[in-house]
């Protein structure tokens, strides 16, 4: 049950801003350590700094929790904060929709909006691909941002969430390919990889009974997976991308910029019809008819 009320939490209020956001404090933490190894130590190679970086953020991200909920009278609020800030059901839906709102006055405000949840460069985008962009988002971080989470709160409690986090948020922040965290990075990037290997797959599955549901086409989503899903660069984010590709008819992926350079991704499912704007509450749907069954399944085996 307390699961659910952790989802609840999360889509009526959001993220509880009025508190110290461990994301926040993680965040900071691998600022300070990432200056500190790359001013001291000189002689050690950039992936081994990176790999000390992962394994002192992750280690204090899951010893600090364990520790705060061996505390007593706190430990129970201090479960349910650390599992309500992690998970993200709230903010995916809230910056998903600033940009529909802001293709709904002009273009510019589309780009902007999306410039702030993806990587890539936005300012080019024509409307379609701000949408693409903005649907691949969601579908992707379905799983980086819910399911995925989730899981290790379920396998391995609280520490264990906090420590996928803290991962997640290592690859968000210095995981990317650019020439600044090629080696520095090379650690948080494959170890976020292999991390989300198994709730990467058990969130292309939950779409799939999301699009049952929703009375979208569930049967090429399994078809646009199983054919797809693997021509994705990353061994993760092809799953739930084709997922979402094949419920709703449309094409995923295809080249795009980041940071200066041109990706040449591979295209994910058919252009059966042109994606439109409406494809994003459809995606919202299913991220929150995934998150949900998730957490009854947890309910329900925890008992």
């Amino acid at each position: 049950m307390r699961y659910l009320i952790v989802l609840v939490l999360d889509i009526v209020f959001g993220d509880p801003n009025w508190l110290m956001h461990p994301v926040q404090v993680i965040g900071s933490l691998v600022n300070r350590l990432e200056l500190f190894l790359r001013k001291n130590a000189t002689k050690i190679s950039l992936k081994v700094k990176g790999l000390s970086l992962v394994l002192i953020v992750s280690g204090l991200s899951y010893l600090v929790p364990y520790l705060i909920l061996n505390i007593p009278y706190i430990n129970a609020f201090a479960w349910y904060y650390f599992a309500w800030t992690g998970i993200s059901v709230n903010s995916l839906y809230k910056h998903s929709n600033h940009v529909l709102k802001g293709l709904s006055n002009n273009l510019e405000s589309g780009q902007k909006a999306l410039s702030m949840i993806v990587s890539r460069e936005t300012n080019s985008l024509r409307e379609t691909e701000v949408i693409k962009a903005t649907v691949e988002t969601v579908a992707e971080n379905t799983s980086d941002g819910i399911i995925a989470p989730l899981f290790y709160l379920f396998i391995g409690g609280v520490p264990l969430m906090m420590m996928y986090k803290a991962v997640n948020t290592m690859d968000a922040m210095i995981g990317n390919k650019s020439d600044k965290y090629i080696d520095f990075g090379y650690f948080a990037a494959k170890i976020d990889d292999l991390m989300n290997l198994v709730p990467a797959r058990i969130t292309a599955v939950l779409l799939v009974v999301s699009a049952f549901i929703l009375k979208l086409d569930d049967m090429r989503a399994i078809d646009t997976i199983l054919k797809n899903a693997k021509k994705h660069a990353s061994p993760n984010a092809g799953y739930p991308e084709s997922a979402v590709a094949g419920a709703l008819n449309i094409q995923l992926g295809g080249p795009s910029y980041y940071h200066g350079k041109l990706y040449d991704k591979a295209s994910l499912g058919e252009p059966i019809r042109e994606i439109e704007i409406g494809d994003i509450k459809k995606t919202q749907k299913m991220m929150t008819i995934a998150a949900l069954f998730a957490v009854t399944f947890m309910s329900f085996f925890a008992w």
